[in-house]
């Protein structure tokens, strides 16, 4: 299971190689089962795609994704 889900009931978390998940070991890469989120737009994003995107980039959009569990990029 991805990261959000560290710490819910029934998840056992486990490290690799002697590294636990967090979202340092994500973002550094020694956790190696971390993987990255993309968004994919059909060519260059514009209108509420481009809108949504360039939020989700900024300081509270980064606040909410760390809100939900996810690794913020920023």
């Amino acid at each position: 299971v991805g990261l959000a889900y560290v710490g819910a009931k029934g998840i056992k978390v486990i490290a690799v190689d002697g590294v636990l998940p967090s979202p340092k070991t994500a973002n550094n890469g020694s956790y190696t089962l971390a993987r990255g989120l993309n968004c994919f737009t059909n060519g260059v994003p514009t209108g509420a795609a481009k809108k949504f995107l360039d939020f989700a980039l900024t300081a509270p959009g980064q606040k909410i994704v760390a809100s939900t569990g996810f690794v913020p990029v920023k």
